[in-house]
C-alpha cells in the first residue's frame, strides 16, 4: 500500500518538529520545509511554494505572522493535488473581537475553510506553569510597555514582542476563559491531572538549566 506524503512546514519549529517525528515513527513519508532546511519554504513568499507543494497528499501549515498569505496557499495546494490541510490556529480564533493578536490566524483559517480540501484547524491553548522544578517563581504586575521592552531586551524583534503583549492582553480580558471537553473528546481519553503533567516534566528534567 503506498503511503500518503505529509508536508510539514516549520518543521524544525515547536509543533513542527515534533509533528515530523511523530510521522516518521508511523513509517509515513515526510517532507520537512522550513527556512532552515534544505528544502525552501517561506510561508510569506509564493515563490517556490509549487515546488513544495508537488506530490503532497496531506500538508501541516503554520500560518506565517502576517494575514494573507495562506489564502494564496490553499489555492496552489489544490492545484497540485493535495488532499487535506491540517492549521495550527489558537483557541476561540472566531471570537477575539478587536484583538490585534492572532489576526494571521483568523485569516489562515478562513482560507482553509473556504477551500474545497479536506482540512482540520487545531486552535491550541496557553497555560503557565507556576510551580515545578523545585525553583521560587514569582509574579510581578508590569504594563503592557515594560513587556515589549523586557521582550525586546532578551532579543525579540519589535513586531514579535507586540503581538505576544497582544496574546496576553487578550487572555487578560477573559476572551478564552471558557473551558470545553475537547481533552477528553479529541484523544479519546481521559486529560492528566496538570499536577501529574508537572511530577512528570520535572522528573524528565524539563525546567533543568543547561
Amino acid at each position: 500500500m503506498t503511503r500518503e506524503t505529509h508536508l510539514v512546514l516549520g518543521a524544525t519549529g515547536r509543533t513542527g518538529r515534533r509533528i515530523a517525528a511523530r510521522l516518521r515513527l508511523h513509517g509515513t513519508p515526510v517532507r520537512a520545509a522550513s527556512r532552515s532546511s534544505r528544502l525552501w519554504s517561506d510561508r510569506s513568499e509564493p515563490d517556490g511554494w509549487d515546488t513544495v507543494l508537488r506530490d503532497v497528499d496531506v500538508a501541516y501549515v503554520v500560518p506565517p505572522p502576517v494575514p494573507g498569505p495562506v489564502h494564496e496557499f490553499v489555492v496552489r495546494a489544490g492545484a497540485a493535488g493535495v488532499r487535506r490541510l491540517v492549521l495550527l490556529s489558537g483557541r476561540g480564533a472566531d471570537g477575539w473581537g478587536g484583538s490585534a493578536f492572532g489576526r494571521h490566524m483568523w485569516s489562515a483559517e478562513e482560507a482553509v475553510r473556504g477551500s474545497s480540501l479536506g482540512w482540520t484547524v487545531l486552535r491550541a491553548s496557553n497555560f503557565a506553569i507556576s510551580r515545578a522544578s523545585g525553583r521560587s517563581l514569582t509574579y510581578r504586575r508590569i504594563t503592557r510597555d515594560e513587556h515589549v521592552s523586557s521582550l525586546t531586551g532578551q532579543g525579540l524583534s519589535r513586531h514579535d514582542a507586540d503581538g505576544i503583549a497582544a496574546m496576553f492582553a487578550l487572555m487578560e480580558s477573559g476572551l478564552i476563559s471558557g473551558t470545553t471537553d475537547e481533552l477528553a473528546s479529541v484523544p479519546g481519553r481521559a486529560p492528566r491531572t496538570f499536577e501529574e503533567y508537572v511530577v512528570r516534566a520535572a522528573a524528565a528534567g524539563v525546567w533543568n538549566e543547561r
